[in-house]
């Protein structure tokens, strides 16, 4: 029974990061909307609108995530239901690929946020600086919700090849 409680807590684990995404994306769209009515210069119309977009995009990755480990979560504790040790093979093929892909995951968001970071600097126009900037904090945003992530991740591996 013990594993499925650790399987548990590592759901709960992920459905947290689902809402720390969609917290993420609501503020982003709050911010959208207070530069809509307050912002004035190019700049600000640039960060309202990547604010706007990257706000709806984080919205739908917290709903989508908490989503997709309710449906983890019932086909698992099912397979746990009828039978315990093929459900700790599957866990333990499917946290694999979780763990290997962690490391993929963080080079490309880390490589997207340099690569804006480099474009805010290198462009002239203002608005696209604004976007650039929106697209930096996105990116660095998940590298940090992804951290949290990797300890869920990190522990419920380590549990499940013990």
């Amino acid at each position: 029974m013990e594993l499925i409680n650790y399987f548990e807590t590592y759901i709960n684990a992920q459905k947290g990061v689902g809402f720390n995404a969609f917290v993420f994306g609501t503020g982003m769209l709050l911010v959208a909307l207070l530069l809509h009515i307050y912002g004035g210069s190019q700049l600000a119309s640039g960060i309202r609108n990547g604010s706007f977009i990257i706000g709806i995009l984080l919205f739908v990755m917290g709903v989508g995530l908490r989503i997709s480990q309710e449906k983890i979560s019932k086909e698992q504790k099912a397979l746990y239901a009828k039978d315990p040790v093929e459900f700790k093979i599957s866990e333990i093929e499917r946290m694999t690929k979780v763990k290997n892909n962690y490391p993929k995951g963080q080079i490309v968001m880390v490589s997207f946020a340099t690569l804006s970071l480099i474009a805010f600097l290198l462009i002239k126009s203002p608005i696209w600086q604004g976007v650039s900037l929106v697209v930096v904090i996105f990116f660095v945003g998940n590298i940090l919700i992804e951290a949290f992530s990797n300890l869920a991740i990190t522990a419920y591996y380590e549990y499940l090849l013990k």
